[in-house]
């Protein structure tokens, strides 16, 4: 019995330090560059007004960790915000990025779109081009800031960026 459980003690171990060097380490280092850019541990506003957060991937996981950007809101100062529509509260847009374990190389892009009151988000294969031929609409409309988001990620983080051609 003491073997099974020694054995089992051991496996949960190894997988801990594969778990943390392949995927926490990734993340922890990109926080990181957060602080050094001037900002905090959860975040960083750039001079243009452009917040940058990282959020921690599940514990024992490999996924849920991802980096973002977005126009930054002032949730301090919301006196006028009235709730009518979506826009008052939330960005126009937003880059979300899930990268790879162990090499910290970008697995899968996406936007949130804000237009109106409705927000959409929208899977990328290149900052040119959606996953899914039903979006391609959204992401021609929203090009402009598609593209500031990626220039903001690639300086930031030093992300090599999928540029559409």
């Amino acid at each position: 019995m003491k073997k099974i459980v020694f054995g089992v003690f051991i496996v949960f171990i190894f997988y801990l330090l594969v778990w943390g060097i392949g995927e926490l380490k990734q993340f922890v280092g990109f926080k990181y560059d957060l602080v050094k850019s001037g900002g905090n541990w959860n975040m960083y506003v750039d001079d243009d007004g452009y917040g940058y957060s990282v959020a921690m991937p599940y514990f024992l996981e490999f996924k849920g960790g991802n980096l973002s950007i977005s126009p930054s809101l002032d949730m301090n100062n919301n006196d006028d915000i009235d709730g009518d529509t979506m826009k008052e509260l939330y960005p126009e847009s937003a880059l979300i990025i899930w990268l790879k374990p162990f090499n910290g190389e970008i697995n899968e892009l996406g936007v949130i779109i804000t237009e109106g009151n409705m927000q959409r988000q929208v899977y990328l294969t290149d900052s040119k081009n959606a996953t899914y031929p039903d979006d391609q609409e959204y992401v021609e409309r929203h090009q402009d800031e598609i593209n500031i988001l990626f220039g903001k990620a690639e300086k930031m983080w030093d992300l090599k960026m999928p540029w559409g051609k």
